[in-house]
């Protein structure tokens, strides 16, 4: 390992420090124990520098080109979210090193999420190889095809297994989660990955089994062991369900695709029975293909849009023309000069006569030749029985979409129904019933009444709709006045408590001196600023305007109150977000400091305006308090109650104790005394018998 001035200077700088330790220190066995542990520490130093120079990575370098590259390429926002091309990236810049080891170290950082761009695409370039060997597997029954096409039909089924290889690297290399946590380590994915089922097929589908076709055309199905990857179509459809924006035009596409690849195969199996059966001899007659079924069209040399001009029509009766099957040699002759045939190969005829009877028999259509045998006839009992299935579930998958598709539409015009039934019940004036009609045609045109927007919002966690309301309201939110000096957390409460608001031409969202009970935010249409009789317009409010936040907080000075000081009116169809003052309270009353601030940032508004009374009580503010604030303050006096009942009621309960005491010896008193109170008793009657005795004696 190179030494270097950084290492002279370190160990220089580490044999100061001993020395200015030895002059402080008198005990030999301490000086010891730090010499070891700075040589320790300069040495660890030295070794970490020496790797960085092994790597060849200037850190600041490597960070200036990282950012460069990624701001390039993927922009601000795709820094952290593509691990994918960061990762190469990485690795492919580390250094002086061969091509070779550039590769290793990509490879060795490469990890694929399952839910990533990337990996979608590629599934779609996977799902086109498997495609590919679906269609051009069983083409080969066809000699043609064999001898025109054979070297290409090679050469493409190496690009399919190259693609094949590629996409198990990648499954080698795909995270997954495991009891909810991301696994993304190489020897657990790769571990994984061997261990699946997948893997076999994988492995199954790469064998090179298209050179057994060399020997002979009707070999052709050994190259059927591609085919066990077809379970990557089905994660292409799953992910695009989830991805796509047009699910009912995907999937016509789908059952479009999975017929033509029943009928391609059925109408090869055709083909291949025809051969059995040596279709060469075949008639028109016969169950199997034949060339007479299919003839080259044949089209005339003259123009029949000018008769006059040529001989293009036979001279014919109307009674000759309707039995013509009657002359039929006497027409071949005339028109043997006056037409061209337009060839066609056989490969055509024979793949368009084969998907044809296929398409018809799998759709039970019928209307084809009688099987010749015992063989036929089961193939044809058993497309029969295919084509009930077949065509049962195109039924059904269409019926389905129509279904769906129609739901909306459907549920929309119930609702638009019920409201007309509902105006006819209340004898609802014209005017307003063409109003009320062409808000329901409204709300339906601009897909207002396609989208549920609470439902979404409960479908949703919490924080997702979260970050899905702030990419929609907090550049415009954050833009207001009254909120700039906000936390952010306060606009993120203040955006999830958004509710829309639609109105009509000509509806007041407002008028001047209402309370003001709501603010809101123009999400879509134009409102205009006008006088109390609405004949002039002072300004019109456009997309992004919010307006009505000050009546919210009812600042204490504020000469205005919480009434609103304009009239608003929408010009045209206007969709809003409100925040009404209960929701604004409720949320700030969270924030301990939100509420200060709100308060400072409207009196410095109005101040500026000249709106501000500065001599007013500020115990006007208590009317904006919140609910929650309101209820701890009751709440501490009703504590504040409860102390006093408590002690009351202690009192009592002492009071009581006492008395019952005081009765309880005195009834024990009684029980003692009892005859000497009795003779008491019985000697003061006496006395007061006697007493009033001699009062009457004269």
């Amino acid at each position: 390992m190179d030494i270097t001035s950084n290492d002279l200077e370190s160990n220089k700088r580490g044999k100061e420090e001993v020395k200015a330790l030895e002059r402080k220190e008198s005990t030999v066995s301490f000086k010891k124990i730090v010499m070891t542990i700075l040589i320790i520490r300069n040495w660890i130093s030295k070794t970490l520098r020496g790797k960085k120079r092994n790597i060849g990575i200037d850190v600041e370098l490597f960070e200036k080109e990282r950012a460069a590259f990624i701001d390039k390429i993927f922009g601000n926002d795709v820094k952290e979210k593509d691990p994918f091309h960061y990762q190469i990236y990485t690795a492919l810049i580390c250094g002086n090193k061969t091509f070779r080891q550039r590769l290793m170290d990509t490879f060795a950082l490469l990890t694929v999420s399952q839910t990533s761009t990337f990996y979608y695409y590629w599934t779609f370039i996977v799902t086109l190889a498997i495609a590919y060997n679906l269609v051009f597997i069983c083409v080969f029954i066809f000699r043609e095809a064999y001898e025109n096409y054979f070297d290409e039909w090679l050469f493409a089924n190496q690009i399919s297994d190259i693609i094949y290889i590629i996409d198990m690297i990648f499954h080698s290399r795909k995270e997954f989660l495991e009891d909810g946590i991301l696994r993304n380590d190489g020897y657990e994915m790769l571990k994984r990955y061997l261990k699946s089922k997948i893997f076999v097929f994988d492995v199954v589908s790469i064998l090179p089994t298209d050179f057994i076709v060399k020997y002979h055309y009707l070999l052709v199905f050994a190259r059927i062991n591609t085919l066990t990857r077809v379970y990557r179509i089905s994660d292409f459809i799953n992910m695009t369900d989830t991805r796509t924006n047009w699910p009912h035009l995907f999937r016509v596409i789908k059952l479009i695709s999975v017929c033509f690849i029943i009928f391609h195969w059925n109408g090869c199996f055709y083909f291949l029975i025809s051969i059995a059966y040596d279709y060469q001899n075949a008639t028109i007659e016969d169950w199997v293909y034949s060339f007479e079924k299919i003839a080259d069209p044949r089209v005339p040399n003259c123009d029949p849009r000018f008769p006059e001009m040529e001989n293009c029509f036979m001279n014919e009766s109307y009674s000759m023309a309707y039995n013509r099957i009657d002359y039929i040699e006497e027409l071949d002759l005339f028109w043997e000069n006056k037409t061209r045939t337009i060839p066609f190969g056989n490969l055509t005829k024979k793949y368009q006569l084969s998907f044809y009877w296929s398409a018809l028999t799998l759709v039970t259509l019928g209307e084809q030749a009688w099987p010749n045998n015992t063989f036929q006839m089961c193939f044809e009992i058993l497309d029969t029985l295919v084509g009930l299935c077949v065509f049962a579930a195109i039924v059904g998958d269409v019926g389905n979409m129509i279904s769906s598709m129609n739901e909306q539409k459907s549920r929309f015009e119930e609702r638009l129904d019920g409201c007309k039934q509902y105006m006819r019940y209340r004898n609802v004036k014209p005017p307003l019933n063409e109003k009320i009609i062409e808000w329901f045609h409204y709300t339906w045109r601009s897909n207002i009444a396609k989208v549920d927007e609470e439902s979404i919002v409960e479908l949703l966690p919490r924080r997702l709709y979260g970050q899905l309301a702030i990419s929609n309201h907090m550049k415009t939110l954050s833009k207001v006045k009254l909120f700039q000096d906000c936390e952010i957390g306060v606009l993120y409460e203040i955006i999830l408590r958004l509710k829309p608001r639609i109105f009509s031409p000509q509806d007041y969202v407002c008028k001047k001196g209402d309370v003001g009970n709501e603010m809101y935010i123009i999400e879509s249409g134009s409102l205009e600023v006008v006088s109390e009789d609405g004949n002039i317009v002072f300004v019109t409010l456009e997309k992004g305007a919010v307006f009505g936040e000050l009546a919210l907080l009812n600042i204490p000075g504020s000469k205005h109150g919480n009434k609103r000081t304009a009239s608003i009116r929408s010009k045209g169809y206007s969709q809003l977000y409100g925040l009404s003052k209960d929701d604004l309270w409720e949320c700030i009353n969270e924030f301990p400091n939100a509420k200060n601030i709100l308060i400072e940032k409207g009196k410095e508004i109005l101040r500026k305006d000249n709106l501000l009374d500065e001599n007013m009580e500020s115990n006007l503010f208590e009317e904006c308090r919140s609910i929650e604030d309101i209820y701890h303050t009751l709440l501490y006096y009703v504590k504040n109650l409860e102390e006093k009942i408590d002690d009351i009621n202690s009192t009592y309960k002492n009071g009581t104790r006492e008395i019952k005491q005081k009765l309880t010896m005195l009834e024990k008193n009684f029980k003692i005394n009892k005859k000497k109170i009795k003779m008491d008793y019985e000697r003061r009657k006496n006395e007061v018998v006697s007493g009033m005795e001699e009062e009457d004696e004269p």
